[in-house]
């Protein structure tokens, strides 16, 4: 489960990230957020001999709204969206985020990587289908701008050239009137979608008068269905539209079916959906509550939350060998320590943390994102360090498990865990802590659903969890109190 060998570039402007999509064409492959690609790497699903690392590039660090629509550029990440202003523009873009794998995950992952990587199961290009966004491509030959249609091709392949990249997409906003919702079901929280639904709704006089729909989880590619806007836009009371919109989604989509579900319960999972969505998205219109709020940003992460990531080490470097293969200096500074390291350019920061570095309480178990296990802290966010190259965490400040607190003094977290026997075999509780962390630092006050949502990215295979959300409440408690626990 490690990634195979791959030249690696992080250019420093977009104009250099395009020469090098030139340069390599079909040999190269853009990392973002990585948390789509990083595991495919990993599984050797994917072998590119140049991986160009657009994390450096600030130009396409954006968000910005206009009267008609809200742009938003290639490294935006998608827990960034979550805490923006202007992304509140975009009910159904919010409402479908907050289903996209884990905070783990959307500290990392930016909205165009999901876009791009074109996964038909992704909640973000249902929204894009939905809304009628438009994607902005680049190369070094010139722009061009295509549809959603255009777009997505297949399963995992978009209309973009070897030469290009995806820099920006672009949401129209929706007049009010419109209310949106987004529905799926998973087999887990944060798992892909085995169906799931972006609706939006006009309503006037109490009559929905035009409607949209769109589907992920039943194709190769979302699903935009003509068919159900009209029979849910009928002119009627919201509850037959809503029920001819799903007998018109049952009957004409046509699903694979796979080892998570049959396409028979795809399609009847697509009927249940598309009348659940339509009921909450006419509520919307009724209430005002157009979508769910973007929670507000946590004022120490107010500023240069979009530097997340983004490499402060040396800015050029000779080419280095180590073990014959390409290699990086980095420096980072580890629970208070500085670090300065020789990394092979592949090796990930869960195993450089164990290996260099010999903080072997980050631990690794799925090595594809999934478990929770290597949950660390990056510049005050949780991530998941198997998937992160090492050469992304240069310059960046960390904290491992083993800096939470010491056996004299142990953190709020550390102290509730032993009180409400909240581990057994301690694998996976390192990165419960470190998730938990982050999570008690926004949500100071959380309720026991959103302590189970938070920790919906770990997976432990002793406790059951309950003790684990007695725990949080617990340290919740301490914090609140501003004691350590000891």
């Amino acid at each position: 489960m490690k990634p195979p060998r791959f030249d690696y570039y992080d250019p420093h402007t977009l104009d250099e990230a395009l020469a090098l999509l030139a340069e390599h064409g079909d040999e190269g492959k853009i990392l973002a957020g990585g948390q789509s690609l990083l595991p495919l790497l990993s599984m050797r699903l994917a072998r590119p001999r140049v991986l160009i690392d657009i994390n450096r590039l600030i130009e396409l660090d954006y968000v910005r709204a206009t009267d008609k629509e809200v742009r938003i550029g290639a490294t935006a990440r998608q827990r960034r969206i979550e805490r923006s202003d202007a992304a509140r523009r975009l009910p159904l873009l919010l409402d479908a985020i907050r289903w996209i794998g884990h905070p783990q995950i959307r500290n990392r992952g930016t909205v165009c990587g999901s876009l791009a990587h074109a996964d038909p199961a992704a909640e973000l290009p249902g929204v894009a289908a939905a809304v009628g966004a438009t994607f902005v491509v680049r190369s070094a030959a010139g722009e061009r701008l295509l549809q959603a249609e255009e777009f997505f091709v297949h399963y995992l392949t978009t209309g973009l050239r070897a030469d290009e990249m995806l820099v920006e997409v672009r949401f129209p906003v929706f007049p009010n009137g419109w209310g949106w919702a987004f529905e799926e079901v998973s087999n887990r929280h944060g798992d892909y979608a085995l169906c799931g639904v972006a609706a939006g709704v006009r309503v006037e006089e109490g009559r929905v008068v035009e409607a949209r729909l769109a589907y992920v989880g039943v194709g190769p590619v979302p699903v935009r269905l003509v068919e159900a806007e009209r029979a849910a836009a009928c002119g009627e009371a919201v509850d037959e539209g809503a029920r001819a919109a799903a007998a018109e989604a049952a009957s004409r989509l046509e699903p694979d079916g796979d080892m998570h579900a049959s396409a028979e319960f795809r399609r009847h999972l697509a009927g249940v959906l598309t009348r659940r969505a339509l009921h909450r998205a006419h509520q919307r219109t009724a209430s005002g509550d157009r979508a769910v709020q973007a929670p507000a940003t946590p004022p120490d992460l107010a500023a240069g939350i979009g530097d997340r990531g983004v490499t402060l080490g040396e800015r050029t470097q000779p080419p280095l060998e180590l073990g014959g293969e390409p290699a990086r200096r980095i420096r980072m500074r580890v629970n208070g320590v500085e670090h300065a390291l020789t990394v092979p350019v592949r090796k990930t920061l869960a195993d450089a943390l164990r290996e260099d570095l010999g903080l072997t309480g980050t631990h690794l178990g799925c090595e594809h994102g999934v478990c929770g296990a290597c949950t660390v802290l990056l510049d005050g966010e949780a991530v998941r360090s198997c998937l992160l190259l090492a050469v992304q965490a240069d310059g960046a400040e960390l904290i491992t498990v083993e800096g939470l607190g010491s056996p004299d003094r142990l953190h709020p977290l550390q102290q509730a865990f032993w009180e409400h026997h909240g581990l057994q075999c301690g694998f996976c509780t390192p990165g419960f802590l470190t998730t938990l962390v982050a999570f008690l630092r926004d949500n100071p006050a959380p309720t026991r659903e959103q302590i189970r949502e938070a920790i919906s990215g770990n997976l432990c295979r002793c406790t059951g969890y309950v003790n684990i959300v007695d725990a949080v409440e617990r340290a919740a408690a301490l914090m609140r109190q501003g004691r350590s626990g000891s």
